[in-house]
C-alpha cells in the first residue's frame, strides 16, 4: 500500500491502521470504521487525511467490501444475527 512519506510521518498511528486493515486484521477493522463514524474531528480528520492520500486500489477495494458485508461507519456488524 503507498502512502506518501510525509503523510505518513505526520500520521504514523493511522498510517500504521490503514495497513493492519489491507493486511486483513479485524480488529483494525473496528477501529478504522470507529474513527471513520466518529463525530470527533480530531479523531476523524487525521484518519481521513492519510485515507485520500492512498493511491492504492486494494486499499478502497477492500473498504466497499467490508462496507458492502454490512459494517456500519460505528464499526458496528449490521448484518442480522442468526440463531443456531
Amino acid at each position: 500500500m503507498f502512502i506518501p512519506t510525509a503523510v505518513a510521518q505526520q500520521h504514523p498511528a493511522e498510517a500504521t491502521l490503514l495497513a493492519r486493515f489491507v493486511a486483513g486484521d479485524p480488529e483494525a477493522a473496528n477501529s478504522l470504521f470507529r474513527q471513520l463514524g466518529s463525530s470527533d474531528q480530531s479523531s476523524l480528520e487525521p484518519v481521513l487525511e492519510v485515507i485520500s492520500s492512498c493511491a492504492d486500489l486494494f486499499l478502497w477495494q477492500h473498504l466497499l467490501q467490508v462496507l458492502a458485508a454490512g459494517r456500519s461507519l460505528d464499526g458496528t456488524d449490521r448484518r442480522p444475527q442468526i440463531d443456531s
